[in-house]
Parts: C-alpha cells; structure tokens; sequence
C-alpha cells in the first residue's frame, strides 16, 4: 500500500511503486513528527471547546486531531527502528503531548490574542503538509 502511495505522490506510474518510496527513515520520522504536532491543535481546540462548553465543535475538532494523527503514525512508523515499531501508537501520543504543553504555553503567554498565533503557527507549520495528509488519509480509507 505504501509504495502505490508514493507512486502517486511522487507522479510515478503504479508499474513504477517498487521504486516510489522518496524518503529516508529520518525523514518519515520527520514528517510523521510534523503531521503528529499538526494534530495537536486541534487536540486542544477539542479540549477548549469542552472547557468552554461547546460541545457542537468538539467532534469536528477530534475528528481532525484523528486525521492527522494517523497520518503522522502512517509515516512514523517507517522512520522507526523495527524493535520499536509496535511502539508507534505509544510514541504518537508522546509526540502530541509534548506539542500540546507547547501549546498550552503558549496560550497562557499570548491570552486573548493566543487564537491569532495558533491560527498562525498552525498555517506555517502544517499547511504545507495539507494535501500530504489529505491523500494519506484518503489512501488509508481506500484500504490501498
């Protein structure tokens, strides 16, 4: 399934898919980390949204924090040494929690202005990984 992913994500033709995979282990690690705190905004939007009692958002924003999470694993794991990819699950939820400290930091520094630099930092740090985790997901769903 990995390889007709890449095969599409690369442009290559399926016949090609052998060969398609462009990353290295340190950068599926990479990506997967990135998609992985990608998906903590959204954690805590969930979070703030159940706080405040909005409980209408609460789904959509999980449903998303799911999304990108999976992505981040579908990567992550093939960035992981093979004794440690049972543990892919385990090391996500890390990954998330360290990001949504971050996070919560930085709410507490920014206040009422902090929804502002969470839509900024989350448009330079994750909009560029958009359609990566769109067609993961997509492909995922597929059962490719």
């Amino acid at each position: 399934m990995k390889r007709l992913l890449f095969a599409l994500l690369v442009g290559a033709t399926p016949a090609l898919a052998d060969d398609a995979d462009p990353f290295t282990p340190a950068q599926h690690y990479e990506i997967g980390q990135k998609l992985i705190h990608c998906s903590a905004y959204f954690r805590m939007g969930a979070e703030t949204a159940r706080r405040v009692g909005m409980t209408h958002n609460v789904t959509a924003f999980e449903d998303n924090e799911r999304g990108w999470s999976l992505a981040g694993m579908f990567m992550l794991v093939d960035g992981l040494s093979l004794d440690r990819q049972t543990e892919t699950k385990t090391i996500a939820k890390n990954m998330s929690d360290s990001k949504l400290t971050d996070l919560m930091a930085r709410k507490e520094l920014y206040g009422d202005s902090a929804g502002e630099e969470f839509a900024s930092l989350f448009a330079q740090e994750c909009q560029p990984l958009r359609e990566l985790q769109k067609t993961l997901v997509r492909v995922m769903r597929a059962g490719q």
